[in-house]
């Protein structure tokens, strides 16, 4: 484990856990392409489908983070904590297109009884 760590890409795989791929979705269809029975003319008719191209448009999902974290004690294991960017996570949902309707900034005054509203 220790080689696997300090190989030349040692430092992209910390910014990114599924490099050489940008994501998560990423590797999963090159997984699953991979272990198909397609040949690779049917590989590269899929990647021009038209959706395939559309989908590549999207914005991408915030990224997992971590950081490592050091102890008053000695431990075998680096500690590592993984988060998401709370600030990432908002601008995600704010610039979803499917979600754009269902926010509204605008405030309203909430009564607790119909004669309040008149």
């Amino acid at each position: 484990m220790n080689q696997f760590s300090k190989d030349e890409y040692a430092a992209e795989r910390e910014k990114n856990q599924y490099f050489p791929f940008t994501s998560k979705l990423d590797w999963e269809m090159a997984s699953f392409i991979l272990r198909s029975d397609l040949s690779m003319a049917d590989i590269d008719e899929y990647l021009n489908l038209k959706f395939v191209r559309c989908a590549e448009l999207l914005p991408a999902p915030p990224q997992w983070k971590y950081q490592r974290v050091t102890t008053e004690f000695p431990m075998t294991n680096t500690l590592q904590i993984f988060y998401w960017d709370a600030i990432e996570c908002l601008q995600s949902l704010l610039s979803h297109p499917l979600l754009a309707a269902s926010f509204d900034f605008i405030p309203h005054k909430v009564y607790k009884s119909a004669e309040c509203a008149v």
